[in-house]
């Protein structure tokens, strides 16, 4: 295609007319060929293949975070390809002011998606991920990230989430011309709440903040989105974390709990489960008090309190949007007795670690 035609084709996907001529003005790149790419655009220029990739507003702080990592473990000649470091500009900017968004650029990685056809894929993941999180041991940021600072600080977040869905609850159960999603919500509220309400009772029964505050030795980074489309495996077989929207300063504990909450509603199967664990252990060997931290996370019903804040706090979804989304989410919550059950039992019988755990949970009868 001619420029003129590249032109007319990238503002067509992104709503930028000039677009070749900031990547030109900030980089000295020339595209010769662009195409979008699950929700990325890959760039083809005179000088190698890129990413370019919106900026959210509120993101920006994460990025200079995110920048700060990867120099550190490219610095601290690491051997885990924790992510691709961010192209500067050629005034050394991170993040470039489109006509309607902002955007950073990053070098493609040529890889694919890794296959999670057997237990051997998950323990490659898992140890992947032990590395990334044990060569973040000593990382110290820069800058303040108040915002993206979890560590000794899930319990005041999660007495607020309790807040939230209480009001949640009462704005639903109060409102004269209630929605689908206000009559989804109300069936599940009850439960939800109590069992945040356990959540924040277990947690200070474990020790809480002071355990999570101790257990930051062994890793202070977390990804916060470990999905197979997000695990990218190269030709040569390394594996690559894309990906880092939800990058924060936290333990490690955030991370396995997610990957084993994946791997199950997945499969479902306590044969993975028992792989992800024992994967990790290999690669970064978690205390008996980080496995209760574990435990405590798979509790927390994250995915659903943060869309039910999208949704009645931020109005930054739809109605229509919230009751596709929330439905997938009630049948992840559905699962998690089942897979706190197995996680006990694993951590019991086979690694003869013993951890408390909800009676109720114990007590609950899974159907057959």
């Amino acid at each position: 295609m001619s420029v003129n035609e590249w032109t007319t084709v990238l503002a067509e996907w992104t709503g930028e007319e000039r677009l070749l001529e900031l990547l030109a003005h900030h980089y000295g790149l020339e595209v010769t060929q662009a195409q979008p790419m699950g929700g990325v655009l890959k760039l083809h220029t005179d000088q190698g293949a890129y990413v370019l990739k919106r900026v959210r507003m509120k993101d920006q702080d994460r990025w200079k975070l995110l920048d700060e990592v990867a120099t550190y473990l490219t610095d601290a000649k690491k051997s885990v390809r924790i992510l691709a470091t961010p192209v500067k500009t050629n005034k050394g900017q991170l993040v470039i002011d489109g006509y309607r968004f902002r955007y950073v650029l990053l070098p493609w990685i040529e890889a694919a998606p890794v296959q999670l056809n057997g237990k051997e894929d998950w323990i490659k993941v898992a140890r992947h991920l032990a590395e990334m999180h044990q060569s973040s041991k000593n990382f110290a940021p820069g800058d303040n990230y108040r915002e993206y600072e979890w560590i000794g600080h899930w319990q005041e977040r999660w007495q607020r989430d309790l807040q939230h869905l209480n009001i949640f609850q009462t704005a639903a159960k109060w409102t004269v011309q209630p929605n689908e999603l206000d009559h989804i919500w109300l069936d599940i509220s009850r439960f939800t709440i109590g069992m945040m309400e356990n959540l924040l009772e277990y947690y200070q029964k474990i020790g809480g903040d002071k355990l999570a505050t101790e257990s930051s030795t062994f890793g202070k980074i977390r990804h916060g989105r470990l999905r197979q489309p997000n695990i990218l495996k190269g030709s040569d077989g390394t594996l690559h974390l894309v990906d880092w929207n939800e990058l924060a300063l936290d333990v490690r504990a955030a991370d396995v709990a997610q990957l084993l909450l994946y791997a199950y509603g997945r499969t479902g199967s306590p044969e993975i489960l028992e792989a992800i664990l024992e994967g990790y252990q290999t690669k970064g060997k978690c205390s008996q008090e980080e496995f209760a931290l574990i435990y405590a996370r798979l509790l927390f019903p994250e995915k659903l309190i943060r869309l039910l804040e999208n949704t009645y706090l931020n109005q930054g979804l739809s109605l229509d949007e919230a009751v596709k989304r929330v439905r997938p989410l009630l049948k992840i919550e559905e699962k998690k007795i089942g897979l706190l059950q197995t996680y006990h039992s694993i951590l019991k019988q086979k690694m003869n670690v013993s951890i408390p755990q909800l009676d109720w949970i114990r007590n609950e009868i899974q159907p057959s």
